[in-house]
């Protein structure tokens, strides 16, 4: 088959979004890029397997500023192998494409920053089947993360890859390697069941992009009528969440949720509540507890879609603990519209 007509064969087998994620914030001043996406269709259908799970990508908070900068026009509906020119803060400056069970893919591009986005598509995903690739910078270990079943799945970045090597205006080669693919399945009581199996043979794509600043992006057009945003769309344990709106009059004023630490020690894997944020416009959402910077949720068009993350007692700097006094202060930029931040009322169990 022409790896041009990847996406339209990976669009026919599925019908589904993603469910959304809630991605690892235990590292110093994460910026997460992963998108979460609306999960109501997909009630009961396996978490993981349409968004991207990053592990070790982290870069730090920037500094944010309550101006407005002039952006630029409307990106175009523009493919590059199959990999929308601009996806989420980032434009795509190389491609690859090939088949899973053929190994590893290479991308070398020269950076002109220090921000990068990866994006995969995995023609043999399914909602039973999880695959998982290994990424390499300059032979440098740096993470892994989820194949998605249509291009610009999910996103992770990184600031500071000098440790990898990566010099502006020098050549830099990203590896990426088909490493485990699995079965999944969930029992009655919510935990998955995995069972690995030999990487299937199908259409294996990747994609880096540059990331570029919020006032040389090219956001799409405003709509006439603003997304509502429903907090209920993410996952907070099954439980309504804690929601934290912007203000009516000004959505670039900063909001506050203080409240008491709970009780952690029966949380799994050390997380403890669950968090989101989700805006009906472009633009930043900064998180910090405690005045410590745990995350960005970054939004770049008008589909209300949110970033996920987990506060647990033992995140860098904070050290949390039962009946300690918490302020968690979102901090907007850019935004236009309304936004909204969620927490779990209790922890997860």
């Amino acid at each position: 088959m022409n790896l041009v007509d990847l996406p339209d064969l990976m669009r026919e087998r599925t019908e589904h979004d993603p469910v959304p994620v809630l991605a690892e914030s235990r590292i110093e001043s994460i910026r997460h890029r992963v998108v979460v996406g609306r999960r109501r269709r997909v009630a009961g259908t396996l978490a993981a397997v349409a968004a991207v799970a990053l592990a070790g990508f982290g870069i730090s908070v920037p500094l944010l500023h309550s101006d407005t900068p002039k952006v630029s026009a409307p990106a175009s509906i523009k493919k590059i192998n199959g990999f929308p020119e601009y996806a989420d803060g980032g434009h795509v400056v190389g491609t690859a494409t090939g088949t899973l069970s053929g190994g590893p893919l290479t991308v070398t591009i020269t950076p002109t920053g220090v921000g990068f986005l990866f994006t995969n598509a995995c023609a043999a995903i399914t909602l039973t089947t999880e695959i998982m690739i290994d990424v390499t910078v300059n032979g440098h270990e740096t993470g892994s993360m989820s194949c998605t079943d249509t291009p610009g799945g999910g996103y992770s970045s990184m600031d500071d890859w000098s440790a990898d090597g990566v010099v502006i205006g020098k050549p830099s080669t990203f590896t990426f390697t088909p490493a485990t693919a699995q079965t999944v399945t969930t029992d009655t009581d919510g935990t998955d069941q995995r069972t690995d199996i030999p990487m299937p043979d199908g259409p294996f794509a990747v994609a880096v992009l540059q990331e570029l600043p919020f006032d040389q992006y090219p956001l799409p057009d405003r709509p006439s009528t603003l997304p509502k945003l429903d907090m209920s769309d993410f996952d907070f344990g099954g439980a309504n969440p804690v929601v934290v709106k912007s203000s009516p009059t000004s959505p670039l004023l900063p909001q506050t949720y203080v409240f008491t630490f709970p009780d952690c020690t029966k949380a799994p894997d050390a997380d403890c509540l669950n968090m989101a944020v989700t805006s009906s416009t472009p633009g930043y959402l900064a998180l910090t507890v405690n005045g410590v910077p745990i995350g960005t949720g970054e939004f770049w068009d008008y589909s209300a879609s949110g970033s996920g993350f987990d506060l647990s007692p033992d995140m860098a700097k904070l050290k949390l603990h039962k009946g300690e006094r918490v302020t968690i202060t979102i901090t907007p930029q850019y935004v236009t519209g309304p936004w909204e931040f969620g927490i779990s009322p209790k922890p997860i169990s």
